[in-house]
């Protein structure tokens, strides 16, 4: 469980959790780290060992890049999910709300290895693993991979069924954020059929990160600036990065009325929220 904390200097929570700067950027970034609620988590394993580690970003807003130092490490369930083929740890980006499962496979060190964050270019230590004991026999077996993961390559060349314009606006003089120009509570709720393929696109027209989040369904990234991108897996949150236009697909099961929002919950509550009715 990933966590930051913004702490002053005497050491106390920053009390201020309204602050404009926060609204106005990236969200409320902490200046400590916990991992399962402690700033030194250590684990240990024996070399050759194999490892399943959950990792779920909680953080308010901040945004991690695991990496493994020495290890091979391979990401196999995505938001809960299996994947339809293995993906390399550290190539995964972890937006708030964003899990994954990672398989590891311990070698032999002398030293702690460190899993660390990179997301801004520093390393930072979220957890250390000690290393002890005799060596153990790697087990091998195959990935529990999702066979079911649809290409859907014809997506690229159809028109999106909806598009989200994601914008920094104003709501009675004070900073807000928008979509499609309304600042929530204000919204126009979007309508999609019960089991029928939908192509949503989202475009950032800010200089901001925006993790979008759509509650009760999952979705895959069809492209990236109508670029293809191959996505094996299903997700339910996706970073969208300063200019950014990113498209989805998905297949609406549950139905309902449900949110999407921004992630990083300043943004949120500042406004960039709107709802979906599946029926």
């Amino acid at each position: 469980m990933l966590d930051d904390w913004l702490l002053d200097q005497d050491q106390q929570l920053y009390q201020d959790f309204d602050a404009t700067h926060d609204i106005t950027h990236n969200g409320r970034w902490g200046n400590i780290f916990t991992v399962n609620g402690s700033t030194s988590e250590t684990l240990t394993a024996k070399p050759g060992e194999r490892i399943r580690l959950r990792i779920i970003n909680t953080s308010n807003a901040r945004i991690y890049q695991p990496a493994f130092d020495g290890m091979e490490a391979t990401i196999i369930s995505v938001d809960g999910l299996r994947v339809g083929e293995p993906i390399a740890a550290d190539d995964f980006t972890l937006a708030p709300g964003n899990r994954i499962d990672v398989d590891l496979i311990i070698p032999e060190s002398s030293t702690p290895l460190e899993v660390t964050d990179n997301f801004t270019g520093d390393s930072i230590q979220l957890a250390k693993i000690i290393v002890e004991g005799d060596p153990v026999k790697t087990p091998s077996f195959e990935y529990p991979e999702n066979l079911t993961v649809p290409v859907w390559s014809q997506a690229l060349g159809i028109s999106a069924d909806k598009t989200y314009v994601l914008s920094a606006a104003s709501d009675a003089g004070k900073p807000a954020w928008a979509i499609n120009g309304k600042v929530f509570p204000e919204y126009d709720s979007y309508e999609m059929k019960h089991g029928e393929f939908q192509k949503i696109r989202f475009e950032n027209d800010s200089q901001l990160l925006h993790p979008m989040h759509l509650h009760g369904q999952f979705f895959k990234v069809i492209s990236r600036n109508d670029q293809p991108v191959k996505e094996n897996y299903f997700r339910d949150t996706v970073l969208l990065t300063p200019g950014e236009t990113i498209e989805i697909g998905l297949v609406p099961l549950d139905k309902g009325e449900w949110a999407l929002h921004c992630h990083i919950q300043e943004h949120a509550e500042a406004g960039m929220m709107t709802t979906f009715d599946v029926i």
